[in-house]
């Protein structure tokens, strides 16, 4: 907007000086535009990569921060420091690429804004020695000169700046994009002829807590069919154990009946999403007070949840063992640690059955939810469960124990 208020006014003045003189500066912007755009056009895809590079090279390093205890015992340090070295080079290999065209684009952009500057004085020199016109009509010329060439090398100024703009730009649009099409790319099975996702209803009874109907399960890419044809339900306190080879799709179901899968055809009635809580093999724990650990993945105080006080939350916690983490410390439920490292994965899980005691959902999903614990710790937490009248289980397991705590048992093949 500057550029054109500002080329509106001093387009006037020289118009009024030296009518060629503008008509010149209008063809030689246009020149510098062209040429500009031309040598430039390769820095948009070349910063786009950039961003995408750099990406990739930080998402190596969180990676090997959050499984650096994991690599240090497979000695597989020389291994990762290869590949983030291979990720960090192409980084550098684009940065060079860029300054090979930036400096390429610098050179015709400096010599485009300083070889035309002698052009309007040169004009109206000989009109002064002449006398026809004054000393301050040749400054006014030059001056107005300048604010015009500014004015119409906007692109030619600022084309660096713009093209990291645009690259920026394109990338946020694919991220929108992409977040767009799996909000969006569920559609209904049943009456058309090609099936491309599971249909999830919530209106399963009062006693049938989940059904499945001629489900077909897919991985994400579609390439592979882990299960098809397949049909159960499961009643209220009819807790049900999955179970199979690897490879059979045990957690795959788990995964369609939480909602994070709906690669395939069928239908699948579980409750509302509210009303299931999942508790994977490896719990998440945020950053936090060991209350919001516990609470996670938090409340609603406005929907009258969450309304725990201290001592039912140490009762529960007391409830899976893990009384001692309120009293280590001064700071009691408000202790913030960094508990995926401070806890084992036994007690990690542990801490995942308390979230489930004080969610109280009508389904709970259970995969492998107990591998990491002893016997007497494994029959502690689903005796708990079992006393929990309204909540019916979903176990996924190996372990011959588990059996005795569910009703039916499913075998996948």
């Amino acid at each position: 907007m500057t550029s054109v208020v500002d080329l509106g006014s001093f387009s006037a003045i020289l118009y009024s000086i030296k009518p060629d003189l503008f008509l010149v500066i209008l063809g030689y912007s246009v020149f510098g535009t062209a040429v500009t755009t031309s040598l430039g056009k390769s820095l948009i895809p070349l910063n786009f990569e950039q961003l995408r590079r750099e990406a990739n090279f930080r998402y190596s390093l969180v990676r090997v921060r959050e499984n650096a205890e994991s690599i240090a015992f497979y000695r597989g340090e020389a291994v990762e420091a290869d590949e983030i070295g291979t990720r960090f080079g192409s980084v550098i290999d684009n940065s060079l690429e860029i300054i090979k065209t930036t400096r390429n684009l610098e050179f015709f952009t400096t010599s485009y804004r300083y070889l035309i500057q002698v052009l309007p004085v040169s004009v109206v020199a000989p009109q002064y020695f002449a006398g026809s016109i004054p000393l301050g009509v040749v400054t006014q010329t030059s001056g107005a000169f300048n604010h015009i060439l500014s004015d119409l090398s906007v692109i030619v100024n600022q084309f660096e700046q713009l093209s990291a703009f645009s690259a920026g730009v394109s990338r946020l649009s694919d991220f929108y994009n992409a977040i767009t099409n799996t909000n969006t790319n569920s559609t209904e099975i049943g009456n058309t002829t090609t099936s491309t996702s599971i249909r999830t209803d919530t209106d399963t009874n009062t006693n049938t807590i989940f059904s499945a109907n001629s489900l077909r399960i897919e991985t994400p890419d579609r390439r592979r069919v882990l299960q098809s044809n397949l049909s159960f339900q499961v009643k209220k306190n009819e807790h049900l154990l999955i179970v199979g080879s690897s490879g059979s799709g045990k957690s795959s179901l788990l995964r369609v009946i939480a909602g994070l899968w709906n690669s395939g055809d069928g239908s699948i009635s579980t409750p509302p999403a509210s009303d299931v809580f999942f508790l994977p093999q490896r719990p998440y724990c945020p950053l936090g007070t060991l209350r919001n650990n516990l609470l996670y993945p938090g409340c609603d105080e406005d929907e009258g949840v969450c309304k725990n006080d201290d001592g039912e939350l140490l009762k529960i916690l007391s409830l899976v063992g893990l009384e001692r983490l309120a009293s280590d410390g001064s700071d009691g439920l408000e202790s913030v640690q960094d508990w995926s490292n401070i806890l084992s994965l036994g007690e990690q899980q542990r801490v995942a059955f308390a979230r489930l005691m004080l969610n109280q959902p009508k389904l709970a999903l259970l995969d492998e939810a107990t591998s990491a614990l002893d016997a007497d710790n494994e029959e502690k937490m689903y005796k708990l469960l079992l006393g929990m009248d309204e909540t019916t289980f979903i176990s996924v397991g190996h372990r011959p124990s588990l059996e005795e705590y569910h009703k039916k048992k499913l075998r996948l093949v």
